[in-house]
């Protein structure tokens, strides 16, 4: 079952990403905003590998402007990216699901206004 598309999620404005390509192989596609402004976008990932292990990615990366000129006048464009990594034997035997394992780390870094994620994302361990 395929996701939906476009897909609407909220990164500091952008809400709505539609589908724009599929990974080499098959496995995996794009979605990209469709804001139209050239001055912030996003891309979402999501991919497939199989082989011993099966890894799966969700990836988002989000790219702006900012004010800091470089010497041609242009703001200098910066980006920023977030992916979850689920990684598991292909003859997964393990009592516990991956899907156990994001949300027990998601309800901890998010729980209570996510302070401990902000915590991580400051670079406390």
């Amino acid at each position: 079952m395929a996701l939906s598309d476009p897909i609407a999620i909220t990164i500091n404005g952008l809400t709505s990403f539609d589908r724009t390509g599929f990974l080499s192989g098959g496995h995996g596609a794009e979605y990209t905003d469709n804001s139209g402004t050239d001055n912030e976008f996003g891309k979402l990932t999501f991919s497939h590998q199989y082989g011993k292990r099966i890894r799966r990615i969700a990836r988002v990366d989000y790219n702006g402007y900012v004010n800091a000129l470089t010497g041609n006048g242009e703001g200098q464009l910066q980006s920023k990216s977030l992916y979850v990594v689920s990684d598991e034997p292909a003859s997964d035997q393990l009592a516990v699901s991956a899907k156990d394992i994001y949300t027990a780390l998601h309800g901890f870094l998010s729980a209570s206004t996510y302070a401990q994620f902000d915590k991580w994302a400051a670079g406390q361990f």
